[in-house]
């Protein structure tokens, strides 16, 4: 018994010394092994940011304009006279066209925005009396001073500097559907006997009575020109009072290059005035 006691002191002992051993050369810290290691930061890409549809590009400055017709309602509050129709047409080339009352012309225009300038304005150079020339006149004069232009409630107004001049249009007439029938040609009067007519179809084609034939063909408007032609007809032989009506009229048709609209009447007309035919709504 008194000497198993020194051996089991000696065990415990040489557990402790091993235990030591070890943990003589313990596994250096971070802090132990001098200046530590630069964290990667990861690489984060970022992506481009979307437009929204509020900072997109504004659309052509000539939509909402180009391709519309009008007819002048009136000029600084005053209804144009009896007789006097004026119109205007905004190409989508920035050209308009249109009529003065008497002459037909054209113009540049350009739009930014709310704002316009119409310049460079020519026109053909018919003689005009009262009071289409007056009103031709002040109208070309105010369309070079126009700078605002707006769409509203099926109108467009254009407006000069302090609201100086102020002109205001109404939607402008169409051809489609429409049925005329001559009343004048070259300024000679059709006789009760002879009913010749003219009729423009939606599809581009006109046709109607030459006075004893049928006659029938193309059309095609661009602003205030007109193109009509080839034409085809019947060949019934007809007396001669509606013989010379027919091939004034049929040969007239083919030759207008310009209209108007006014008082009621439809009138077409060739280069520099002639041949000019007149006609009346068909009832």
């Amino acid at each position: 018994m008194s000497r198993s006691r020194p051996l089991a002191f000696l065990a415990v002992g040489i557990v402790f010394t091993l235990a030591a051993c070890g943990s003589s050369s313990p596994t250096a810290s971070p802090a132990a092994t001098g200046t530590p290691a630069a964290l990667e930061t990861p690489e984060v890409t970022l992506a481009p940011p979307t437009e929204s549809p509020a900072a997109s590009a504004e659309p052509s400055p000539i939509t909402g304009l180009a391709g519309t017709s009008w007819k002048l309602v009136t000029s600084n509050g005053t209804k144009p006279a009896p007789g006097v129709e004026i119109t205007a047409e905004f190409g989508a080339d920035g050209a308009m066209t249109g009529s003065g009352g008497c002459n037909t012309y054209n113009a540049a225009y350009t739009v930014t925005g709310e704002s316009i300038t119409i310049e460079n304005i020519a026109s053909t150079l018919m003689a005009c009396g009262d009071p289409q020339a007056t009103a031709e006149t002040a109208y070309f004069g105010a369309l070079e001073k126009v700078n605002v232009w707006a769409i509203a409630a099926g109108s467009l107004t254009l407006t000069g500097t302090g609201g100086q001049p102020t002109l205001v249009y109404a939607k402008a007439f169409k051809f489609g559907g429409t049925s005329w029938q001559l009343a004048s040609a070259n300024g000679n009067g059709v006789a009760a006997s002879v009913t010749a007519t003219l009729l423009f179809g939606e599809d581009g084609q006109v046709s109607g009575s030459g006075g004893c034939n049928t006659y029938g063909g193309p059309y095609a408007v661009k602003g205030h020109q007109i193109d009509i032609g080839p034409l085809i007809s019947t060949r019934m032989a007809c007396p001669t009072a509606q013989t010379a009506v027919e091939t004034v009229f049929l040969g007239g048709l083919e030759k207008v290059v310009s209209w108007k609209v006014g008082g009621g009447q439809l009138t077409l007309l060739g280069p520099q005035g002639k041949p000019t035919l007149v006609f009346d709504r068909a009832q």
